[in-house]
């Protein structure tokens, strides 16, 4: 059973998003726990719907965000805009940073959170106005921040540990 799936720097784009959303409206709901999808070069509307596909199929958290070996992979961005922003999705954690997001689109971000029915904790790159990211943290404020599970913590990338001085 696959309970999360970290898919980065693969050139995904918004055809490949798609696609995947498309799996995810036919699996079962509650198997997918976690979607981490970052710097796959997909554009808004593909984001959108990948973060309505990952809630319709029970995943708790959607990472829309940079992988941090970007310049050694040549990963794209994901983006993010006024449209895909304004999507209504309910997942419990969504990363947003380095997916171009700036006030405007946090903005309504922030309009749709204080409607939702269930708080979304977001992480927000900068940019962004910091009134816009303290009125977010305190409608999520329940929320905990999500546990890194101990598979993934005992992970050790060649990238960070030769940033690091070993290996």
């Amino acid at each position: 059973m696959v309970d999360e799936l970290h898919v980065s720097a693969a050139r995904l784009g918004g055809a490949g998003a798609l696609r995947l959303a498309e799996a995810l409206e036919r699996a079962p709901y509650g198997r997918l726990t976690r979607l981490s999808v970052v710097g796959n070069g997909i554009g808004p509307r593909a984001a959108a719907r990948l973060a309505e596909a990952a809630f319709a199929a029970g995943a708790a958290l959607l990472d829309l965000g940079r992988v941090r070996a970007a310049a050694v992979l040549a990963a794209q961005d994901n983006h993010v805009n006024l449209a895909a922003a304004g999507a209504g999705h309910r997942l419990h954690h969504l990363v947003l940073s380095h997916t171009g997001m700036r006030s405007r689109e946090a903005h309504r971000l922030l309009d749709h959170a204080t409607r939702a029915r269930t708080a979304t904790r977001c992480r927000l790159g900068t940019g962004i106005a910091g009134s816009i990211k303290r009125r977010l943290a305190d409608l999520s404020a329940a929320i905990p921040a999500p546990a890194v599970p101990a598979g993934v913590a005992a992970v050790h990338s060649l990238h960070r540990t030769a940033a690091r001085g070993g290996a």
